[in-house]
């Protein structure tokens, strides 16, 4: 592959990125001026707009308002390579080999058997939220972790782990975590 079809493709990654985000145009211009982009660009990006409801999002967000309001990216789900680029490593496959160790939470989609990874568990900076690899072993598989972090407790104040560890909370997550699976 070539220098220009590596820079074209990070770059439509970082837009892809950046829309998921929902970010306005002056993001889109550094994203162009890092990214050495110089064809002009079909579209502009632009903040999020809000659409029709959609039913399933509708019944969601009746049932766990806090989840949806404390964690607003929690349902943003990457591939490898998309995950790979947000956290700057070289490859999908270190992805799929931190997965498999028990350092990122992944979902294996039925249809392809590929690996979909949650942007939540990353701080603004890409990284790993700190305390996250620590809870991850007390459960016995991704799903059942994924869902005891966006789940609120009491134990804080109605908060959702996964917020209290973004918040550098992790002493007090990892005293709430249940006994071992």
């Amino acid at each position: 592959m070539s220098r220009l079809a590596i820079r074209q493709r990070l770059l439509r990654l970082a837009r892809l990125a950046a829309r998921q985000v929902g970010v306005d145009d002056k993001a889109e211009l550094l994203i162009d001026l890092v990214c050495g982009a110089s064809a002009p660009q079909p579209q502009r990006l632009e903040p999020k707009r809000p659409g029709p409801p959609n039913p399933t999002t509708a019944t969601r967000r009746t049932k766990a308002p806090e989840a949806s309001a404390t964690v607003p990216d929690a349902a943003a789900l990457l591939n490898v390579n998309e995950f790979a680029v947000r956290i700057g490593v070289k490859s999908g496959q270190t992805v799929r080999n931190r997965v498999r160790r028990g350092e990122l939470i992944g979902r294996k989609n039925s249809d392809q058997g590929s690996w979909r990874l949650p942007v939540a568990q990353l701080n603004a900076q890409g990284r790993l939220i700190p305390g996250l690899v620590e809870v991850l072993p007390r459960f016995p598989d991704h799903e059942s972790a994924w869902h005891w972090l966006n789940t609120p407790l009491p134990v804080f104040d109605g908060a959702t782990p996964l917020v209290m560890l973004k918040g550098g909370n992790a002493a007090s997550v990892h005293d709430a975590l249940p006994p071992r699976a």
